[in-house]
């Protein structure tokens, strides 16, 4: 169910709240999306009205509908969304520690969206695959507005906002890609490595959808990391390879991409498997990814 920020309070948008200025709108983060961008302007228009009039607040907490704001009980923003796509070897003090060359252009895969979880949900690390389960900070990009063949100075005007992203990967599923002879067995062993991204709970995102009016530039955002409190990852979004709209304008040119689809644009230097020694998840560990502006992801691992 949708909710939006209210203070320090959330509104949740359940249309059973008796407040006709705020009735009509969808329940979820994706029905708001879908619904276009001028159903987004109305919400915001609505909750500006809203304001600090104390008798329609005190009348929205009495039936429930604004509440006080709790990170446990969040859920990913966008639990489903109509595709996922992933940008890898996005920093290049990243490529250096993974021992790879700086890609031409934007490389981009697909991950599966079976792999969301919420941002305080339990990582499981999957059966047959506990030993190298790593990290990824990421700046996620949520589109708002449908396109395809969008330039790079357009293309930011499709994003919907921006969210925190854990793309969390089972390493022992990487290594063959750097041992790879022959022409088939290197498109084999990274098709592995893609599938190794997309175990069910391999991608927290949250804790909220930041639309993009609130964060002008996305290649300014200071991005960390955190396992059991150590820092793992301390970089930037400006040190990306590829800008947001660099890879927005590189995805539309083959696909079509639609209100709600989520991109993850890639991760800086710091994990695991980059580490000597090598270090990875172990159950209880607990792993934190944050991003200035757009909150941070807090998740277990079993």
């Amino acid at each position: 169910m949708a909710a939006v920020m209210v203070g320090d309070e959330l509104l949740v948008l359940s249309g059973d709240h008796g407040d006709p200025q705020l009735a009509g709108f969808p329940s979820t983060v994706i029905g708001l999306l879908h619904d276009g961008p001028e159903t987004m302007q109305r919400l915001a228009d609505a909750i500006a009205r809203l304001g600090n009039d104390k008798a329609r607040l005190a009348t929205l907490r009495a039936a429930g509908a604004l509440r006080p704001y709790d990170e446990d009980l969040l859920l990913a923003p966008i639990p489903i969304p109509g595709t996922m796509f992933a940008a890898g070897l996005n920093y290049l003090d990243h490529l250096e520690e993974m021992g790879s060359p700086i890609p031409k252009e934007a490389y981009v895969f697909h991950k599966s969206v079976a792999s969301i979880t919420g941002p305080r949900s339990a990582i499981a690390r999957p059966v047959g695959h506990t030993g190298m389960v790593d990290w990824e900070a990421e700046l996620a990009v949520v589109i708002g507005v449908e396109c395809h063949r969008v330039s790079e100075a357009d293309a930011l005007s499709y994003v919907a906002g921006y969210m925190v992203a854990n793309d969390v990967s089972a390493r022992d599923w990487l290594d063959p890609v750097f041992q790879n002879p022959g022409i088939m067995e290197p498109i084999v062993n990274w098709d592995r490595n893609m599938m190794g991204k997309s175990f069910p709970t391999f991608c927290p995102l949250g804790p909220v959808l930041v639309t993009a009016d609130e964060i002008p530039d996305p290649q300014v955002l200071p991005i960390s990391s955190r396992v059991n409190g150590s820092v793992m990852q301390e970089s930037n979004t400006r040190l990306m390879i590829f800008s947001v709209a660099q890879i927005i304008a590189h995805l539309s040119r083959w696909y079509v991409l639609r209100p709600g689809d989520v991109i993850l644009t890639g991760t800086p230097a710091g994990v695991g498997v980059g580490r000597t020694p090598r270090i990875f998840l172990q159950g209880g560990d607990v792993v934190e990814v944050e991003i200035q502006g757009l909150g941070r992801v807090v998740n277990s691992v079993q």
